[in-house]
């Protein structure tokens, strides 16, 4: 692991949550393309057109806000990212500096929120991660968003992946739909969506040097997600950036 990624993991909270509190205005929104599958029909884990014709139109993620919007907001917090290029702390000597730039890859990671409980069965009612919900506009708890930039592909170009609890029929008759992986791609127009429990098998991807980390591990939106993933993902960064 080279001390870049480890030292922007630790620098990186503050400035994530001012690049996506100031992007809302700092970037055109982009088309998306259609071919996102077939339209689910079906109760999500939130409100939708096809449920909900008088609150919402077709195209809408939440009431007023459309995947187009949603998807320009997190194109412009990459975009802010990207523009940032803080890759170490010291800047290297010579014309490596420019060619370690050119390299560097971006990753965001931002939780949902998760339930609590007044008593062992007894829930408050749930409130979504601002900040998730402002990227997103996905409202069930236990979820990710993780923000890539492509290899090869010009900056801020980028791939968005929407982890999402995994649909389970018994639970649903206690505790109401839920989206899914296919409900939830529809919904919100992301690049692609993946049940949470592969949270592990994706972040290890970015262990890898060339990518720089965004995540604010100051707010614990969802501490059992930031516990069981985010801080082993953490901890095997710094002990490669240590070894």
């Amino acid at each position: 692991m080279a001390i870049r990624l480890s030292s922007m993991l630790w620098r990186s909270q503050s400035f994530l949550r001012c690049a996506i509190r100031g992007c809302s205005q700092t970037a055109a929104e982009p088309k998306i393309s259609s071919s996102h599958g077939i339209a689910v029909k079906r109760k999500l884990g939130q409100p939708s057109s096809h449920t909900h014709p008088f609150l919402m139109k077709e195209g809408e993620v939440t009431p007023g806000l459309t995947k187009q919007k949603y998807s320009a907001r997190r194109n412009a917090v990459m975009a802010t990212v990207c523009a940032s290029q803080m890759i170490s702390d010291e800047k290297p000597m010579g014309d490596t500096w420019g060619q370690e730039r050119e390299k560097q890859e971006h990753v965001v990671i931002v939780l949902g929120g998760e339930i609590a409980y007044m008593s062992e069965d007894i829930p408050y009612p749930f409130h979504q991660n601002n900040n998730f919900r402002y990227l997103s506009g996905f409202l069930e708890p236990n979820s990710c968003l993780i923000m890539e930039t492509l290899p090869g592909r010009p900056h801020p170009e980028h791939k968005s992946t929407l982890l999402v609890p995994k649909r389970d029929p018994v639970k649903e008759m206690w505790n109401g739909s839920r989206s899914g992986i296919d409900g939830s791609l529809d919904l919100t127009g992301v690049h692609h969506t993946e049940e949470i429990e592969k949270l592990p098998d994706i972040l290890s991807n970015f262990l890898s040097e060339k990518y720089t980390v965004w995540y604010d591990f100051d707010s614990k939106v969802n501490y059992n997600l930031h516990m069981e993933h985010l801080r082993p993902f953490l901890s095997e960064a710094y002990h490669r950036k240590m070894t």
